[in-house]
Parts: structure tokens; C-alpha cells; sequence
């Protein structure tokens, strides 16, 4: 497998895996939205609940009610407080996991930014070096084909290398 296949597939997966972070975000957000609309409602409701009990015993039952609906209510109030702790708990959260999310996002970006430039930086090398192999192959098919017509040839010594110009024989390497 190549390195550029390679590339395309890092590059398909960090998008594939972009689009599930997105979609994991949006359901986050949901989830913490109804959560939250639920407990403020359930709140309400207990709410308007124990003054509708109030209010309907008050005048028949007052004195043996009153303390153990006052309880309710602090019951009702207490437990409104801590939902109010827990959906802001839960909201910190989807903050916390928002941030590590677009953390996780800048760094797969320069990850691909880093392959991109490698690949190109690859690409220009193995041009630059397939343009220096081809002029070194004209060069060398060059020279064949002088030794090929006689031109080029080991001196008659055969310590060096002579050329054949207007049919003398001339040394080259002096």
C-alpha cells in the first residue's frame, strides 16, 4: 500500500470520525436539554403540587397538616435545589467534553496538515529525483551511443578514455 493511499484513508477516517464526534456533540446536548426541561418541569409540577395540597386542607385539617406539608415543601424545595446541582453538574460536563472534543479536533486537523505537507513534500522529492534519473539515463544513452558509432573508447594504453575527433584520437582525462 502506498503512502499516498495511506493518506486517503487517514484523511477518510479523521472526517469519519469528525462527523460521529458531531453527531455524539449534538446528542449530548439533547440529552442535557430534556434532562434539564424535565427537572425544572418535575420541580414545578411538586411545586404547585404541595400549594394545591395546601390550600385545599388548609381550612378542614390546618392544624394536624400544616407541619408535615411544611416538611413537604422544604422536601420539595431541597430536592429543586439539588436538581438545580445536577443539571448544572451535567451542563459542566457537556462544557468539559465540548472543550476535549474541539481539542480533539484542532489536533486531528494538524495531523492531517502534517500528512499533507508530507505528501507534498514526498511528491516533490520523487520528482526532483525522477528529473535527475532521467537527464543521468540521456546522459548515459549519450555515451553509449558515441562508444556505440566509435567516438568514445578506452585509450590504446587502457588507462584512460579517448574520443575520436576528425580521426584523430584524442585523450580525454588530461
Amino acid at each position: 500500500m502506498n503512502l499516498e493511499t495511506k493518506i486517503d484513508r487517514l484523511i477518510q477516517n479523521i472526517v469519519l470520525l469528525q462527523g460521529k464526534n458531531d453527531q455524539r456533540q449534538k446528542l449530548i446536548e439533547t440529552a442535557h436539554w430534556k434532562a434539564k426541561s424535565a427537572m425544572d418541569e418535575a420541580g414545578r409540577s411538586l411545586g404547585d403540587t404541595a400549594r394545591s395540597i395546601k390550600s385545599l386542607t388548609a381550612g378542614t385539617v390546618a392544624s394536624a397538616v400544616e407541619k408535615p406539608l411544611q416538611e413537604f415543601e422544604q422536601g420539595v424545595e431541597k430536592l429543586c435545589r439539588e436538581f438545580a446541582v445536577i443539571a448544572a453538574h451535567a451542563d459542566k460536563q457537556q462544557r468539559e467534553a465540548a472543550k476535549r472534543l474541539k481539542i480533539f479536533q484542532w489536533t486531528a486537523f494538524a495531523a492531517l496538515a502534517v500528512a499533507a505537507v508530507i505528501s507534498i513534500g514526498s511528491a516533490a522529492f520523487m520528482m526532483k529525483y525522477a528529473r535527475q534519473e532521467m537527464i543521468r539515463s540521456e546522459w548515459i544513452a549519450d555515451i553509449n551511443n558515441a562508444v556505440g558509432k566509435g567516438k568514445l573508447s578506452r585509450c590504446a594504453d587502457g588507462s584512460g578514455v579517448c574520443a575520436k575527433i576528425k580521426g584523430k584520437t584524442v585523450r580525454l582525462d588530461k
